[in-house]
This record gives C-alpha cells, sequence and structure tokens, in this order.
C-alpha cells in the first residue's frame, strides 16, 4: 500500500512536467510536403543553406570556400554520412532531409548522423521582410522510417523522440 501511495505522488508531478516538455506543433493538414531539396521553394532553400552553413561562415570561409546545400544536405533515400566514422574527403552530406512543409510556418525536418543520430526540426518565419529560423528542436530519430511519411507521422515522430530545444552548435 505504501508503494501504491508513494507511486501516485510521484507520478502526478512526472506527468505534467513530460506534458509540458511536448512541444507545440501546428496543425499538420496546413503544410503542402515536400520530399526533395529541389521542391523547396527559394526563399526557404536559401534560408535553410544560411542556417546550414553557419558554421563554416563563422569559421571565415568564404565565397567559393562555403559548402553548397548539397554538400550539407542528401535528398530523402540517399546515402549521407549516418555514423560518426567519417573518410575524408567525403561527398556525403552530414544531414539528409527527411521532409519539409510550406505552409504559414514553413518547416524543414532533417536526420543527423553521428554517433547518437538524431533528428532536427526547424520552424521558418518571415522578420524584417527574411525568412528567417524562428525555431529549432532536436528528437530522437527513429529507424526505419514509414516509406510515405506526411507532416502528421513526422509530429508523432518528434513527440516520442523527446524533443528539446537545440543548440547552435547541433545544427
Amino acid at each position: 500500500m505504501k508503494l501504491l501511495v508513494l507511486t501516485l505522488l510521484f507520478a502526478v508531478p512526472l506527468g505534467g512536467r513530460a506534458a509540458a516538455l511536448s512541444p507545440e506543433l501546428p496543425d499538420p493538414s496546413g503544410f503542402r510536403t515536400l520530399l526533395s531539396k529541389a521542391a523547396l521553394p527559394a526563399e526557404l532553400r536559401d534560408s535553410l543553406h544560411r542556417f546550414l552553413a553557419a558554421p563554416a561562415v563563422s569559421a571565415g570561409l568564404e565565397g567559393e570556400q562555403q559548402p553548397r546545400l548539397d554538400d550539407l544536405l542528401a535528398d530523402p533515400g540517399e546515402p549521407y554520412q549516418a555514423t560518426d566514422t567519417v573518410v575524408l574527403p567525403s561527398h556525403l552530406a552530414p544531414r539528409r532531409l527527411i521532409l519539409a512543409g510550406d505552409g504559414t510556418a514553413p518547416f524543414v525536418a532533417y536526420e543527423h548522423g553521428g554517433i547518437a543520430r538524431h533528428g532536427h526540426l526547424v520552424f521558418f518565419a518571415r522578420r524584417d521582410g527574411t525568412l528567417r529560423v524562428e525555431r529549432h528542436l532536436t528528437f530522437a530519430s527513429s529507424s526505419p522510417r514509414p516509406e510515405k511519411l506526411d507532416v502528421a507521422a513526422l509530429w508523432r515522430e518528434v513527440r516520442n523522440g523527446h524533443p528539446m530545444p537545440a543548440r547552435d552548435r547541433d545544427i
């Protein structure tokens, strides 16, 4: 009986905390699903490229030295650097597009290889006339992923993948 009482006492606060960690995600029906980099609207593609190339820019790489979007992000189904074993020079991108959504709050979801493969969900918003990163979450990426992934299925994966705000160095 004491164990049951203790379990109930501690379950209520933890349950409330877990619910609070679940991110607010927009209605999935408000997006047009995009399944390749080529399908991204030019402005979203450019904003994503600036976001992913930021570490190279911070390192002082300019012009032709900066990586192209194709160097940074593979399309769904294409090989990418899925593990922490990287053979240089590598022609494989370190990230792979899961899917993107074009709507009032465009987003891009991609998986990032390494010792702990994970996913990123990046929302964009228009500020000062430019599409910029509004919110960036990381989540445990599931494998294998359904072949016909849609926004609602992605939202479930994000919610089940222990989402948390990403740090700048996690991109």
